[in-house]
């Protein structure tokens, strides 16, 4: 799985896209039913992108979730808690940087569309 991955589906709402290229699609179409219309609308889908806010109010979350767990284990009863450092903070601001480069969501959202002509169409051999 990549960021820029490109799909194509014959169906609008398909939950589950696998097709690659826009040949692929029309085959599948071609192959499931007996219909065979002039034309076919084959939808092209991209991954969305994930707003960088996700990974800077996750990455905030985990800092303060590690150091509340780090002090129930570690910490002293008496002195309220680990107090958040700025080196702290840039350190999961860095580590969130690096999850929204490494991360590839799943959900995707239509980016055009393109009509095929299928008595022109030749199938991909």
């Amino acid at each position: 799985m990549k960021k820029d991955d490109i799909f194509y589906s014959y169906n609008r709402n398909n939950e589950t896209l696998r097709h690659t290229t826009l040949d692929d699609a029309v085959c599948e179409f071609l192959e499931s039913t007996d219909l065979r219309p002039e034309t076919l609308t084959v939808y092209r889908f991209k991954r969305v992108t994930v707003p960088e806010a996700e990974f800077t109010h996750a990455a905030e979350w985990a800092l303060e979730s590690l150091i509340e767990n780090l002090d129930e284990e570690y910490g002293s009863p008496e002195d309220g808690g680990t107090k958040i450092t700025d080196d702290m903070r840039e350190a999961a601001n860095l580590f969130g940087c690096c999850i929204a480069k490494l991360y590839v969501p799943w959900t995707c959202e239509q980016d055009g569309e393109e009509t095929v002509d299928l008595a022109e169409w030749e199938r991909p051999t």
